[in-house]
């Protein structure tokens, strides 16, 4: 199974929740995530221990830039690359997580006639979610709200998938690790794509 999703943590933690899942049930499976070099998961995958690979591409900006021009050459090549990978490791199926890196992916392995997934995390699906959502096989709703705003036919709301660390925490323990007072009320401010600031 290629896995492919980058950026920021909202994209790759639920990418290795489903991998770590898949794993449980099935534990033969093969994985290969697909990022970015520049990309957090540049980072945290290889020290998950998962096959990575890369893909040379950068976001678009919102507006009309010369820069466009130069990350859309850069984009061509991506589709080229991520062709290449899907031929040679031959997935059963793909899944993207949200990121401008599993457009090319997704799309190539589309294409290949290979079934595809979005995990869609957020209530307002992002750019590439929405164009990929008219080649995928299916679309995972991780809101109800996200469920309209793509084709009926292949959209199911599944929630989003929430790593084990996260639901055995305990309190106690985070109070002693960030040195809070069991006595005092505590607040998490959390938010995706650095929401939280």
């Amino acid at each position: 199974i290629i896995v492919s999703g980058g950026g920021t943590g909202g994209h790759i933690y639920p990418a290795i929740t489903l991998i770590r899942t898949l794993q449980q049930r099935v534990p033969d499976a093969k994985f290969l995530y697909v990022g970015t070099k520049r990309g957090l998961e540049a980072d945290i995958i290889p020290k998950e221990g998962l096959p990575f690979e890369t893909i040379d591409l950068q976001g678009f900006e919102r507006h009309f830039t010369f820069d466009n021009v130069r990350r859309a050459a850069k984009a061509m090549l991506g589709v080229a690359k991520a062709r290449h990978v899907v031929k040679s490791f031959h997935p059963d199926a793909a899944i993207g997580t949200g990121g401008y890196v599993c457009g090319p992916i997704l799309l190539a392995a589309s294409l290949a006639g290979v079934p595809t997934l979005i995990q869609e995390q957020n209530v307002v699906p992002g750019i590439t979610n929405k164009i990929l959502s008219r080649f995928v096989t299916k679309i995972a709703a991780g809101t109800e709200e996200a469920v309209r705003l793509f084709p009926a036919e292949k959209t199911t709301f599944t929630g989003n998938p929430i790593r084990r660390e996260v639901l055995t925490a305990r309190r106690e323990d985070g109070l002693k690790a960030y040195g809070f007072s069991a006595d005092k009320p505590v607040v998490l401010v959390s938010g995706g794509s650095r929401g939280a600031r």
